[in-house]
């Protein structure tokens, strides 16, 4: 009898550590919408534009509206995209941002820049990962925010690899 006893209450103590560890790994999609002039940017003529070579994610969130917007300048697409997109998961503290294209109907890349528009954001502070499709293996975007603290901030890394720096002479 005590070991029946012992046995459901080990199965009891499992089954409640599985249900807690599913419920923390959760991915929960947002509600985000993305804004671009789907313009490449192949000639930077403007004094205060940002060089190509930095790919920059500026960011700013509402309090009262509960509204996270990242500003993605010189993200690379390729140069006639059709459409750009974003998906934009929530796990656990971890906010994953994927750009899409629509379809690669050209022969080549260039830099755009994106508006990324998130509701219904807690104020905390979260890791952001953006996920770029010509990006792979070149230095990630992922840095934290603190939202508590900053209610706007920026992150950029460097980029010399096509299509980032065909303007810059190095």
């Amino acid at each position: 009898m005590k070991t029946q006893m012992h046995l459901y209450l080990i199965l009891f103590l499992i089954g409640i550590i599985t249900f807690s560890c599913q419920k923390e790994n959760q991915v929960k999609h947002l509600k985000a919408s993305l804004s671009s002039n789907l313009i490449c940017k192949s000639n930077l003529k403007s004094a205060d534009a940002i060089s190509d070579t930095i790919s920059r994610v500026e960011y700013q969130y509402e309090e009262s509206t509960k509204k996270l917007t990242f500003t993605h300048i010189n993200t690379g697409f390729n140069c006639c995209p059709d459409k750009l997109s974003c998906e934009v998961n929530l796990q656990n503290d971890t906010l994953k941002i994927e750009e899409f294209e629509k379809e690669a109907a050209c022969d080549c890349n260039c830099l755009f820049d994106l508006s990324i528009e998130i509701k219904d954001i807690e104020k905390k502070s979260y890791h952001v990962q953006f996920i770029e499709p010509y990006a792979q293996g070149l230095a990630p975007l992922y840095f934290d925010i603190n939202l508590n603290n900053h209610n706007t901030g920026n992150y950029s890394v460097v980029r010399k690899q096509y299509p980032w720096g065909i303007n810059s002479i190095y």
